[in-house]
Order: C-alpha cells, then sequence, then structure tokens
C-alpha cells in the first residue's frame, strides 16, 4: 500500500535531513516524501533536497505553524484515498523498519491509525509516549513526557483511545471523511480528538511498539511549556472533545458527570489546596454555551459517520472514580 510521509520541516534545515535521512533508509519500499514548509524554509529546502537526485522528494509551501494543522494542509495536496499518510516532525528519527511495522500492523488488525512507540533521542533510552490515555471526561490520564527507561514493560501491540500525532500514521480516506484534525486546537489535544472520532466512525485506533521513533527531548518539553502557558484553553478543548464524541442518547448524561465530577473535585480541593484544575474544568463546562454554534457545527460533521455506541468505546477510557483520587495527587502539581 503507498504511504506519503509528511515531513514537516518547522524546524531547521539540519533536523530536516537528519529526518530525510531517516525515512530514504526505511525498509519499506512504497514510501513518497512530502516535505511541508513555511514561506522562510521553502527555498532552503528545496537547495537542499536538489543536491541528491536518487530521491524524488516533493516541497510543498504551507502557512500553518502546529503539527496538526501542517498535516490539515499538505495531505489537501495529495490526490487519491486508497493509501496511507504519515506524520513526521522534522529531527525525529525513525527506526529503518519503523514503517514497516505501522503498515503491516494497520493491515492485519484492519487498523486505521496506528502509532509507535517515542523515545528520547538523547541517548538515554527513555520512553516519552507509548499510546494515549484518556478519561470519560477528557483528560489525559499519563503525562506527556512518561520519562521511563525503555524495559520493553509497555512493548505489546494493543487498541488504545489515541496515538501521538508525532510518527501517526493513518489512513487517507478516513482522515478525509473526519475532515481532518479539528483546529484551532491547543498543543496535544488534537490528536486525541480525531482518534476519538476515528472510534465513533468505527476504526481501531492502535499502538505499534515494536515501530520505534526517537523524538529530541526539546520538542516534549516545547509542547508541555505550551501546554502549561495556555491551560484554560487545554481544558476547554478536553471537555469540548467530550461533548463532540458523546452520543445523543449520552451526551446530556455525559455533560451532567463533568460537571458533578468538577463540582465534588473542586469541594475537595478546598480542603486540599487544590482548587485550580476542578474550577479550569468547571469553568469549562459552564461556558460551553458560548461555543454552542462550534459544537453543534462539529457534531453535525460527525453523525453520518458514527456507527458504534459510547459503550463500545467505553474500555479504552480511564475510569472516572480515578479522578477523585487524582485530585490528591494533583496538590503539588505545579503544571495544572
Amino acid at each position: 500500500m503507498p504511504v506519503v510521509a509528511v515531513l514537516v520541516a518547522n524546524e531547521s534545515t539540519s533536523d530536516v535531513v537528519a529526518s530525510l535521512i531517516a525515512l530514504h533508509g526505511q525498509s519499506y519500499g512504497a514510501l513518497r516524501v512530502l516535505i511541508a514548509a513555511d514561506s522562510q524554509m521553502v527555498a532552503e529546502v528545496e537547495a537542499m533536497i536538489a543536491q541528491d537526485s536518487h530521491h524524488l522528494d516533493i516541497v510543498a509551501e504551507v502557512g500553518s505553524a502546529t503539527l496538526t494543522d501542517v498535516a490539515n494542509e499538505a495531505t489537501g495536496l495529495v490526490d487519491g484515498d486508497n493509501g496511507l499518510f504519515w506524520l513526521i516532525e522534522s529531527g525525529t528519527i525513525p527506526e529503518p523498519r519503523a514503517l514497516h511495522h505501522l503498515v503491516a500492523e494497520l493491515l492485519e488488525a484492519n487498523a486505521a491509525v496506528v502509532g509507535p512507540k517515542i523515545v528520547n533521542a538523547d541517548g538515554e533510552n527513555r520512553l516519552q509516549a507509548v499510546g494515549i490515555t484518556v478519561d470519560r471526561l477528557g483528560e489525559r490520564v499519563e503525562p506527556l513526557n512518561l520519562d521511563e527507561a525503555d524495559q520493553e514493560q509497555h512493548d505489546r501491540v494493543r487498541d488504545v483511545l489515541a496515538v501521538d500525532a508525532s510518527g501517526m500514521l493513518f489512513r487517507a480516506d478516513l482522515f478525509r471523511e473526519l475532515g481532518g484534525f479539528a483546529s484551532p486546537m491547543s498543543a496535544g489535544t488534537a490528536d486525541v480528538e480525531l482518534c476519538w472520532r476515528a472510534h465513533c466512525a468505527g476504526a481501531r485506533v492502535m499502538v505499534v511498539p515494536d515501530a520505534v521513533i526517537a523524538r529530541p527531548h526539546e520538542r516534549i518539553a516545547a509542547l508541555i511549556a505550551s501546554r502549561s502557558a495556555s491551560r484554560s484553553q487545554v481544558v476547554r478543548d478536553e471537555v469540548d472533545t467530550v461533548l463532540v464524541t458523546a452520543s445523543a442518547q449520552q451526551w446530556v448524561a455525559r455533560t451532567l458527570q463533568i460537571f458533578g465530577v468538577s463540582l465534588f473535585q473542586l469541594i475537595l480541593g478546598v480542603f486540599l489546596g487544590a482548587t485550580r484544575p476542578p474550577a479550569r474544568r468547571l469553568a469549562a463546562v459552564l461556558s460551553a454555551p458560548f461555543r454552542v454554534r462550534s459544537l453543534r457545527e462539529r457534531r453535525k460533521r460527525l453523525r453520518p459517520l458514527r456507527s458504534v455506541s459510547d459503550a463500545e468505546i467505553s474500555s479504552l477510557l480511564y475510569p472516572i472514580s480515578s479522578r477523585l483520587t487524582s485530585i490528591v495527587k494533583s496538590r503539588d502539581d505545579m503544571l495544572w
């Protein structure tokens, strides 16, 4: 099956070179590379690849800044729905058989979205991400940077709620049916939202730990810093993801769940000195009527694609009960 790797040239040309070398070294043969660069980098990238006549890489100018917005813009330049898109940040280094493992598992398991194991590129053998877990109220369970020693403790192919946008491989037809990543979205939420909608459409999302991609530590640090600087927006995006993906039958119940649990956490937080996280989530629920037009449009686009019930997705979501213990841990958490 043909694969188009969308290489997002959002850093220096040396990072682009490092990722291109890794892409050209992939054992999977049916691979083409589309380098998406802004106007400032296009000339540099074109001059760089002109020196290598062995590869027919394509350079496309994009105006977006974020990884997911670039993916939306770049994939719109590619015709056909029979192939796969592979989203690669410049500076990240896929191992030679990474794409082979991703495509093989996608085809064997009839999945629509698969993602790799992401490790630290700085040689410390530390894990950054192996799939994404989200609770029923939209909040990520694990930290953005696992920062665990990679001892193969997560090396099991499994269904997950979402995978990181960096290194994500997805079916072109489903990506276009879903309308791509929602935008604008805060850092680290668009990938969860897309994968959740894919589940609603009956698609499988899987993590494939045999496919390994190394990502510089500064990239994940920048992502964490971005989320820290826009905490209220992150929470609103998480709440809106739940409100968009909930079925019509469960929409009211899910809204009341978010409100009730957040209110309880706020009351509990008063005694523990940790009121900010539940207060932000409560504010996000109460302000939802001001975003009702956008929410209605997003739900309308998803409605004809919805083919599974909420119950079929719920097994991939972390239980709400875990939130009632997390408030204690968040007391000293300065990030939120």
